[in-house]
C-alpha cells in the first residue's frame, strides 16, 4: 500500500491552511494577512479563483465527485494544520471535508443547519430559542395553507446564501407568485466567461421557507467560540429598507444599546452558540428584537460580510484583525479580546435605483458637503461606461460604499442615512 509523504512548508513555525471556497470576503481576508508570513493558504474550489497574493496554490475540484475531491486534496501532499471557510454557501461542504481529513470540525453536530434554514429552525425550536413562525413549502400547492395567515410575510429559499431571493410579500396572490419562482430558482454566476449555477454547484435544495414578518430593530452579533468559551466581540446595528425587508443599506459598529438589553442579547446568543456545539469558529448571527423577545433570523458559522470586519478593525483600540483571530482559533490559538476605542464606525452602501437597472453607468454624486463624520474609505466597483446589473431575484444592486467614523453615534447614523438617501446617479 502506497504511503502518503506530507511536506511541512518552509519551517515548522509555519501553518498550512486549507481554505474551502472563496466568497466575497476573500480579498479582505488575504489583505489582513499581508504582513504575516506564517500562513500557507491552499484554496480548494469548483470555481477558478483569481490570482491573489497570499494563496500558495489553487486547486479546482468538482464537489459532486466526492471521492475525487478528497483524493485531490490528499494528493497535495501537505499536512494541513486546520481548515477555514469564508464562503457561506460552502460551510456544510467545508465541515464534511474537515471530518474526512480529521481536521477540526466547524461543529460537533451535523453542519447542514448552517446551510439549510429550515433545519436550523428545528434545532432552535427544540431548545426554546425564538424564531419567526414559519412553514416549509415543498411544492406550489403547499402555499394554499398560508391564505389565512396574517400579512405581510417573508418568503425565502431554504438554502441559498445571504439575501438571495428573500422578499416581503403583502398579499396571498403575491406569495403564490413568489413561491412559484423560488421553487424553480436558478442562480447563474459568471466567472471567466463561464456560467456556473449556484444550486448545482453547492448541492442546494429548491424549497421555500415562509415566515411571519417580525417588527423591530435588526442587529447582528459577531462572535468567537474558543475551546467551548463564548466570546462576543460586538453587536452591529443594521440600517434596513423595510419596504423590501432584506435590503440592508448600512451598518454601524458597535450598536448603541441600553445595557440591560445588551445583557439579554449576550445571554441569548451564548445559549444559541452552546446549543449548536460550535467548535473554534467565528460566527455572524442576525436577529430582531421587540417587546415580545429576541428572534433569530439567521446564523452563519463564518465571519460576517458587508465589510463588518473593517468596521470592527476601525472601532477597536488594537489593530484588530477579525480574520487573523478566526484563523488562530481554528489553529487552537487563544484569540485577542479587543477593546472599543470610543468611536463608532459605519458604512453606507451605494445602491442602483430600479429605474436604472440595465442602463449605462455614468457615475454618482455623493452628498459629502454636509457630512460631519470622518470618511475612512470610499470605493466603487464599477467604472463609467459599464452596464449596471439588472437584479431580478437576487441582491447585486450595490456598486459602492462609504465607511465613516464618529464619536457621536447619532451624528454618524444621520450621516449614513443622508448618503443613502441623497446619492444621485448621473
Amino acid at each position: 500500500m502506497k504511503s502518503t509523504v506530507y511536506i511541512k512548508e518552509v519551517n515548522e513555525l509555519n501553518y498550512n491552511i486549507l481554505m474551502i471556497g472563496g466568497g466575497p470576503e476573500i480579498v479582505d481576508l488575504l489583505h489582513s494577512l499581508e504582513e504575516e508570513e506564517i500562513y500557507n493558504i491552499y484554496c480548494v474550489s469548483e470555481i477558478p479563483m483569481p490570482k491573489l497574493n497570499g494563496i500558495r496554490k489553487n486547486i479546482i475540484v468538482k464537489f459532486s465527485n466526492w471521492k475525487n475531491t478528497v483524493d485531490t486534496i490528499n494528493d497535495i501532499n501537505v499536512k494541513f494544520d486546520t481548515l477555514i471557510c469564508s464562503d457561506e454557501a460552502m460551510t456544510h461542504i467545508a465541515d464534511e471535508i474537515a471530518n474526512e481529513l480529521k481536521l477540526p470540525p466547524i461543529s460537533h453536530l451535523n453542519s447542514a443547519p448552517f446551510r439549510f434554514k429550515d433545519r436550523m429552525r428545528v434545532i432552535c425550536e427544540s431548545h426554546n430559542i425564538k424564531t419567526p413562525k414559519y412553514k416549509i413549502l415543498h411544492n406550489y400547492s403547499d402555499s394554499n395553507k398560508l391564505e389565512t395567515w396574517d400579512y405581510p410575510l417573508i418568503v425565502k429559499p431554504t438554502s441559498f446564501l445571504s439575501s438571495i431571493g428573500v422578499k416581503k410579500v403583502d398579499t396571498f396572490q403575491e406569495l403564490q407568485q413568489r413561491t412559484s419562482m423560488l421553487l424553480n430558482l436558478k442562480f447563474p454566476i459568471y466567472v471567466n466567461n463561464k456560467i456556473y449555477e449556484l444550486g448545482d454547484l453547492y448541492n442546494l435544495e429548491n424549497r421555500v421557507l415562509v415566515e411571519e414578518y417580525i417588527q423591530g430593530n435588526e442587529f447582528s452579533i459577531e462572535s468567537l467560540i474558543f475551546n467551548g468559551e463564548y466570546i462576543p466581540l460586538g453587536i452591529t446595528k443594521k440600517i434596513v429598507n423595510e419596504d423590501s425587508f432584506s435590503d440592508e443599506v448600512g451598518h454601524i459598529f458597535p450598536a448603541k444599546i441600553e445595557k440591560e438589553i445588551e445583557e439579554k442579547i449576550l445571554n441569548w446568543s451564548e445559549k444559541l452558540h452552546k446549543v449548536l456545539l460550535l467548535n473554534n469558529i467565528a460566527t455572524h448571527t442576525e436577529f430582531r428584537i421587540n417587546e415580545t423577545g429576541i428572534y433569530l433570523m439567521e446564523i452563519g458559522a463564518r465571519i460576517g460580510g458587508d465589510k463588518i470586519s473593517k468596521l470592527m478593525m476601525y472601532s477597536f483600540l488594537q489593530h484588530f484583525s477579525y480574520f487573523k483571530e478566526y484563523i488562530n482559533i481554528r489553529l487552537g490559538i487563544e484569540p485577542l479580546k479587543p477593546e472599543f476605542n470610543t468611536k463608532y464606525t459605519g458604512i453606507a452602501f451605494i445602491k442602483i435605483p430600479p429605474k436604472l437597472y440595465g442602463k449605462i453607468y455614468n457615475g454618482v454624486n455623493l452628498p459629502m458637503n454636509s457630512i460631519k463624520s470622518t470618511v475612512l474609505e470610499k470605493e466603487f466597483t464599477m467604472e463609467e461606461g459599464d452596464v449596471l446589473p439588472n437584479p431580478s431575484n437576487w441582491s447585486n444592486e450595490r456598486i459602492g460604499y462609504v465607511i465613516l467614523q464618529n464619536a457621536n453615534y447619532e451624528i454618524l447614523e444621520k450621516d449614513i442615512k443622508h448618503i443613502i438617501k441623497n446619492s444621485i446617479f448621473l
